[in-house]
């Protein structure tokens, strides 16, 4: 696990000495399973690095909010520079992600349909 200290808004990671990821740039964005706080110290467990396109593709519930350049998701806690376009694109296809995802849940014992699997083969 790694240790993380919040300072006016950022975050800066020392490795405690089991940890098995260790950042290689200081902007780099990670998944938790567990977060724990002591005072102004937060440690996390089980920690594995993302990239910012499955992030934008998976994180979190709902549409991506597009606005100027800038593509935010989880109520504008995480924001990336995009063009309108790729913006669009990334939109369209979080949103096929989340709705064959839903279909699987809702019918498990559903085969989606070709087109779907076409989709999510790609």
């Amino acid at each position: 696990s790694d240790f993380y200290e919040a300072q006016n808004g950022k975050v800066e990671a020392r490795a405690h000495g089991s940890s098995a990821f260790m950042p290689e740039q200081p902007n780099e964005w990670v998944i938790f399973q567990e977060l724990g706080q002591m005072e102004s110290t937060y440690r996390l467990k089980l920690v594995s690095p993302i990239g910012a396109l499955p992030m934008l593709l998976l994180g979190g519930e709902g549409r991506l909010l597009i606005q100027g350049g800038q593509v935010s998701l989880l109520d504008g806690w995480v924001k990336f520079q995009a063009d309108e376009g790729t913006a669009s694109q990334v939109q369209r296809v979080r949103a096929s992600l989340q709705s064959a995802f839903q279909n699987f849940c809702a019918n498990p014992d559903h085969i989606p349909n070709a087109q779907t699997m076409a989709f999510l083969d790609q």
